[in-house]
């Protein structure tokens, strides 16, 4: 028989449990460590496609804009001048612009 001492099962559970703590604290590090890494690699290379995508905003197509202004009457255009413009509205309705401008329309002849 030898005379050496084994550790209880309590100090091996104790040495286990901290080897246990190690590790996960060790992976989570590492892992913290590398998604810091990788957001530094995306923030650094990122700025000259943000640069890109801002260039490309400025330059816009253009448009064209029909105007068919209704008669002057009194009911839908009574052609008073304001003394200021407060804002403009765009107002989009679900229905046929023409539709809604003839209906418009009709009512200067009523």
């Amino acid at each position: 028989m030898s005379n050496r001492t084994y550790p209880s099962s309590r100090v091996r559970r104790r040495r286990k449990r901290r080897v246990r703590i190690k590790r996960c604290v060790l992976t989570i590090s590492g892992a913290a460590l590398f998604i810091l890494f990788i957001c530094g690699i995306i923030s650094l290379t990122g700025k000259t496609d943000s640069q890109q995508t801002v260039n490309k905003a400025k330059t816009l197509p253009k448009i064209t804009i029909d105007t068919q202004l209704l008669v002057k009457n009194k009911f839908s255009r009574p052609a008073v001048a304001l003394n200021k413009v407060n804002g403009i509205v765009v107002h989009y309705t679900a229905n046929r612009s023409e539709e809604h401008r003839s209906e418009l329309q009709s009512q200067a002849y009523l």
